[in-house]
């Protein structure tokens, strides 16, 4: 509601966030999966960038897919170029490989993370973008290297910052949004499955400082 100028606040709510962003995973990925036999099924790691891609999880998992490659890839707000972070997971040259991002902009961090898959050996036919709101140039950028692209919206076009037009704002800021630091922590071991005593659970945890400050 009264994208970009209104109030943080009155724009959504962090739990109003949640449940609109569920039926719409939900929708996405039952469209996807339905295409896919059970050996296939078998075969599908959801790589999921910190922090806006944790959104997928429950959708995913519900559906029954249950390995994850989960890599950090933060956009210099200069630039608006990626910039990769850490990672943590494991694909083969059999995956299937769905990229779980709900924003695909200038698709600079997608094509980051397909180089980075590739290096492991996926094939570029083996790789799926998914998104819930999409530039027209992220998408086409996409489609070039080969891969495939299933999203909810495609919006007009990017402005000069490279942010989506007329877009939704940051989807993770919104999403984790009223947030406690105790219930994220319960949704980072629960539902994304990852220990906080382990590095990649206390890089993650890292990435809300802002979040919480």
């Amino acid at each position: 509601r009264n994208y970009p100028n209104g109030v943080y606040k009155d724009q959504c709510r962090g739990q109003e966030f949640r449940e609109q962003s569920k039926i719409i995973t939900d929708k996405i990925v039952g469209e996807l999966l339905r295409d896919f036999g059970d050996s296939d099924k078998a075969k599908i790691v959801v790589a999921l960038p910190w922090r806006a891609g944790l959104a997928f999880v429950s959708s995913f998992r519900e559906a029954g897919i249950t390995k994850f490659y989960h890599f950090d890839i933060q956009r210099d707000e200069k630039t608006a170029k990626p910039i990769f972070a850490t990672e943590n997971g494991d694909v083969s040259d059999d995956s299937i490989v769905i990229i779980a991002d709900p924003m695909l902009a200038t698709g600079g961090s997608a094509i980051t993370a397909i180089n980075k898959l590739q290096s492991k050996g996926v094939l570029k036919n083996n790789i799926i973008m998914m998104s819930v709101v999409s530039a027209p140039v992220g998408v086409a950028k996409i489609l070039s290297f080969g891969a495939r692209v299933i999203t909810a919206f495609l919006h007009k076009k990017l402005d000069n910052k490279a942010y989506i037009v007329p877009g939704l704002g940051d989807y993770g800021d919104k999403y984790f949004d009223e947030m406690s630091e105790e219930e994220l922590k319960r949704f980072i071991i629960e539902i994304v499955g990852l220990s906080l005593e382990e590095e990649t659970g206390q890089k993650l945890l890292s990435r809300f400082v802002r979040h919480f400050a």
